[in-house]
């Protein structure tokens, strides 16, 4: 069965090559705050609030593009792995990948929510900005896992 929504099966070995650089290089410029200067560029803004600065609004600023590359690999990286088909893809895989959609949008809420009401300050930003891509990881972990148990049973019944 063919699904529009789908990506091709190739587009997984691509989002693996976007999304381990992506993460090392998440680690390297958000937790451990390395900023290297080769990275240093003027880049358009629409809006740039700097807490002891002034707020601009469509504009051209002086920022380091670490954080912004490190995301959007990561991010083009788990899209492409967890929305490209499997080879074999029919009506039963598509409601597993609905049902592990719907399970990880309810767990990343849920962790969303705890976030809210027991961690504060700046602590609560990082979790925000992890928060962005936990969807997609939890839901990728969850089909597979389906995936599997539902193969094991399978296997058990023949």
């Amino acid at each position: 069965m063919k699904n529009p929504y789908l990506l091709p099966n190739k587009f997984r070995l691509i989002g693996y090559l976007l999304l381990v650089p992506g993460l090392v290089a998440g680690i390297f410029f958000f937790y451990l705050d390395y900023s290297p200067s080769w990275l240093d560029f003027r880049v358009f803004t629409f809006y740039n609030d700097q807490f002891f600065g002034p707020k601009v609004m469509f504009s051209l600023i002086e920022d380091n593009i670490g954080n912004e590359v490190a995301a959007v690999l990561f991010l083009l990286g788990a899209v492409m792995i967890a929305f490209s088909a499997d080879k074999l893809e029919d009506e039963f895989t598509l409601r597993q990948r609905f049902e592990a959609l719907v399970w990880a949008t309810y767990v990343n809420y849920a962790i969303l929510l705890l976030a809210v009401l027991f961690i504060h300050g700046m602590a609560f930003i990082h979790v925000f900005v992890v928060n962005l891509f936990v969807v997609l990881i939890l839901f990728y972990l969850r089909y597979r896992y389906l995936t599997w148990k539902s193969a094991k049973t399978a296997d058990n019944e023949e």
